[in-house]
């Protein structure tokens, strides 16, 4: 018996590139002193897989965050004076994220978050020169990728679970 799989293409993009967000963490920084001795984040170097959310919090003394030198193509962040309730990021890119703050009472901090990105699921090809359409699609969808001619196509659910796989022999590849 055939198998007819509906795909609307969104979500399936989405499976595949952020897998991982189903496993993000939130990763805690204290911003903490109300002299320029004293005054630090809390810890120093933090790590991070893509997805986990950041959130920097008030601990004592009046302090921001601000983004000096992060990976090419994340965002930038500038937030306001930190609260209890804190200021929240989340990394998407692997890479080192530094960052700074100018407390109020002068003195300077800096700190720096390593991320790392492992979604556990087999590594796309560039996504620039891959597409997928139609969009959206309940039937036939084709998938042409300018660096894939030997290999597999995965589609994985929400998730994660595999529920479809198919050989590919040329940069064009329709699935019915």
């Amino acid at each position: 018996m055939k198998k007819n799989y509906k795909i609307i293409l969104p979500l399936l993009l989405s499976t595949l590139f952020l897998i991982n967000n189903a496993k993000a963490t939130i990763v805690i920084i204290e911003a903490v002193g109300t002299t320029t001795a004293t005054e630090e984040f809390i810890p120093n170097v933090a790590n991070a897989v893509c997805g986990d959310t950041i959130r920097w919090i008030k601990v004592s003394g009046t302090h921001t965050t601000a983004s000096t030198t992060i990976p090419a193509g994340a965002a930038t962040w500038n937030s306001p004076t930190l609260t209890p309730n804190g200021f929240t990021y989340v990394v998407t890119l692997p890479g080192t994220y530094n960052y700074t703050c100018h407390p109020a009472n002068g003195g300077h901090m800096d700190a720096s978050i390593v991320v790392t990105c492992t979604s556990g699921l087999p590594t796309l090809g560039n996504v620039e020169t891959t597409s997928v359409y139609p969009n959206p699609t309940s039937g036939s969808i084709t998938i042409k990728s300018a660096d894939a001619t030997d290999g597999m196509i995965y589609i994985y659910n929400g998730t994660g679970k595999s529920i479809f796989q198919s050989p590919i022999s040329s940069t064009s590849t329709t699935l019915d």
